[in-house]
């Protein structure tokens, strides 16, 4: 195939002088494939086996990836990277990454309970560690018990919720 394809370049004259970009490209692209994928797999194949390396923790692998997975829903699920944004902190235990959410964001945290298998395959497609992931109250971010004085303190949750996510207020 590609010997062919070089030969039938240079035939014609003004393939040879004219369009000599045309010409030059045809033989970088012909070279860029070979030293191209094994430039991409030596730069790729660090991140990857960074987040497989014994050296880094798997916790800091997700740390690390975090930002690129959330811009990655960002294209396919909006709604989910948004709430994505409100999780307070990440915990992993073995394969299991939970997710904890303040007790205002239980809405956010419903959602993004409903998507966890579309966040973890994100994380595993970013060269992070295969989990599962679990969406919980932070209940050391004290979010909810904080003021009780509030006059939302006494209200139903989803209620709270609403609250939030339109950004009101009870007069």
């Amino acid at each position: 195939g590609p010997a062919v394809s070089p030969p039938a370049r240079e035939g014609p004259p003004p393939g040879r002088g004219g369009p000599e970009p045309g010409a030059a490209s045809p033989a970088s692209g012909a070279a860029e494939p070979t030293p191209g994928p094994e430039e991409a797999a030596a730069t790729s194949a660090p991140a990857k086996d960074s987040a497989r390396d014994p050296e880094e923790d798997p916790e800091e692998t997700i740390q690390r990836l975090w930002p690129q997975a959330v811009e990655q829903l960002r294209e396919t699920q909006p709604l989910t990277a948004g709430f994505l944004q409100d999780v307070t902190r990440r915990e992993l235990k073995g394969s299991m990454l939970t997710l904890f959410f303040d007790q205002a964001n239980r809405l956010g945290m419903d959602h993004v309970a409903k998507a966890a298998e579309a966040v973890a395959a994100v994380v595993a497609g970013l060269g992070g560690p295969q989990v599962r992931l679990r969406c919980s109250v932070d209940e050391s971010s004290g979010g909810g018990e904080s003021g009780p004085s509030s006059p939302e303190a006494g209200l139903d949750p989803k209620v709270r919720t609403v609250l939030e996510v339109l950004d009101g207020e009870l007069v």
